[in-house]
């Protein structure tokens, strides 16, 4: 190409009138464009490159040379290859090659495991993200009443106290919050370039992309080596943040496909998820239920009404004392299994021991099902210092 442009420049100086200085200036043009054109198209020598632009004449230094090298040995890696550099001779190439046949898969392990880790950062950012929406909205939404009594403020309701797992939400990372952050690394990544290498911003966004995306098509490439560390762990980054956004897209595609596949076979998957949430559910009543009656009883939210028995007669002979001893002292409970828990107490002390008090427990419904109906089981007649409750009851 260089002996066709020269060959141009004098073809066009014989065509032009000698004595014009306008056509040799033009000749002369187009011969400089014909070189511009050349260096363009072939920018394997970087020195020369400098020399011929007028941008450097002394010679490269070791640091310089290395930190090249290093770009090299990482666009290799990561299979980008922008064709900048490249060996020529017959052992530079045979070591290149091994090399990257062992490098590669080891880079792409470490590339592996570091968006694993990064996926799980993304987790933790994004449940932060909610924790604080909801604490927001909980401070806009609590208003504190005007006129709270002892009992209300110290106080749980059964009604209010909901067993673990039966409204289990899973978090994922939403899609659109994957792309944000991918789109904002790639901007930053463009606007940082632009600055050092002299680009457009179309130009930085077109570079980025095509180097995350591992095409490296060499059209556009670094050439800044003051900077070309700093663009080496930019494109790093960019590239663990690119496979974490592809594996965490890519396995929820691929659960879609398998479910998907399980459908065709005649299985039906929500079938098998509410099968495995109930097992789980089960395993959590167990648990749940003792702490939730252990922290009613520990109130003493659960209302315990007395009644005396006058003597030997019918129902009806039955009445309610006028001066109510105290309530039981010392409620546990205790032995709680799936559907059932064992409340005990203390009977309390009175004086007039001839008489036999009954109890009346009243729990309220877990899960009402209806608004405008009183949910509360009342379990009468209790001559014992404990009862079961069962989920029944309840």
């Amino acid at each position: 190409m260089i002996i066709e442009g020269q060959k141009l420049l004098l073809g066009n100086i014989t065509r032009q009138n000698i004595g014009s200085g306008d056509g040799h200036d033009l000749a002369f043009k187009e011969f400089v464009l014909q070189m511009n054109k050349i260096f363009d198209l072939n920018q394997e020598n970087v020195l020369v490159a400098k020399n011929i632009k007028n941008l450097n004449l002394t010679k490269r230094t070791t640091m310089e040379s290395l930190t090249m090298n290093i770009f090299f040995t990482t666009t290799t890696l990561t299979s980008i290859g922008y064709g900048q550099n490249a060996p020529h001779s017959l052992y530079a190439r045979i070591f290149c090659v091994v090399y990257i046949t062992i490098g590669i898969p080891l880079y792409l392990i470490t590339i592996a495991d570091l968006a694993k880790y990064l996926s799980e950062m993304l987790y933790i950012g994004y449940m932060e993200i909610i924790k604080i929406k909801a604490n927001i909205l909980l401070k806009l939404k609590r208003k504190p009443p005007k006129f709270a009594t002892r009992r209300t403020r110290g106080s749980i309701q059964l009604g209010k106290i909901i067993i673990a797992g039966e409204n289990t939400i899973i978090v994922e990372v939403p899609f659109f919050f994957l792309y944000i952050t991918l789109l904002g690394y790639i901007s930053l990544c463009a606007y940082i370039m632009a600055g050092y290498e002299n680009w457009t911003m179309l130009e930085s966004y077109y570079f980025v992309i095509i180097s995350i995306l591992t095409i490296g098509l060499g059209d556009l490439t670094a050439k800044n080596e003051e900077y070309i560390i700093l663009t080496t762990v930019l494109l790093l980054f960019g590239l663990i943040l690119m496979t974490t956004c592809i594996d965490l897209i890519g396995s929820y595609y691929i659960n879609q496909l398998h479910f998907f596949g399980r459908n065709i076979e005649g299985e039906d998957p929500l079938e098998w998820l509410k099968a495995v949430q109930q097992k789980r559910i089960e395993m959590l009543k167990r648990d749940a239920m003792r702490k939730l009656f252990e922290t009613v009883t520990a109130l003493h939210h659960l209302h315990f009404a007395a009644r005396v028995n006058l003597g030997k007669g019918s129902i009806d002979s039955i009445e309610l004392e006028p001066e109510i001893p105290p309530a039981p002292l010392s409620i546990e409970a205790s032995n709680p299994t799936t559907d059932t828990i064992l409340l005990s107490w203390v009977p309390p002390i009175f004086n007039d021991k001839d008489r036999k008090y009954y109890y009346t427990l009243s729990v309220k419904n877990r899960t009402p099902q209806r608004r405008n109906q009183n949910h509360f089981t009342v379990i009468d007649f209790i001559n014992t210092n404990f009862y079961e409750v069962t989920g029944k009851s309840i």
